[in-house]
């Protein structure tokens, strides 16, 4: 019985500098842009603010053998866009409301065919070169 209370012991204790440690992403984010001017964006979307999951490089416009995907690669890629938001102007609806109305209508014999046509903007590759911030 000691055993196992001392291995409880040890394992409780390790994990507790685990979950002391903040793991919040949009402060952690905040922190990473706190210098940079986000009013320079006149779309209010960031795209290097974001949880970006999906490669939006293969989305350009123009269709291809590599870019068809499925409803949850397009869902994965409104949650990216989502949360690049920077402003509350123009602010795109809820993830969960949009998957909700595809559900809705993509039930019975319906083809849902949903399309993201947003203006976003990114942080140049060469902004460190530029000293931008």
């Amino acid at each position: 019985m000691k055993k196992v209370i001392f291995i409880f012991t040890i394992f409780c204790l390790f994990f507790q500098n685990v979950l002391a440690q903040s793991t919040d992403f949009r402060s952690q984010m905040n922190t990473i842009f706190e210098d940079v001017d986000l009013s320079q964006v006149p779309s209010g979307i960031l795209f290097d603010y974001g949880l970006n999951l999906v490669d939006d490089s293969l989305y350009n416009g123009t269709v291809t053998n590599d870019n068809i995907l499925s409803p949850q690669v397009w869902k994965s890629l409104y949650t990216d866009l989502w949360s690049s938001q920077i402003t509350t102007t123009g602010s795109m609806p809820n993830v969960e409301d949009i998957n909700a109305a595809i559900d809705t209508h993509a039930s019975g014999e319906a083809t849902v065919i949903p399309v993201l046509f947003y203006e976003y903007h990114r942080i140049s590759p060469l902004a460190h070169i530029f000293n931008v911030w």
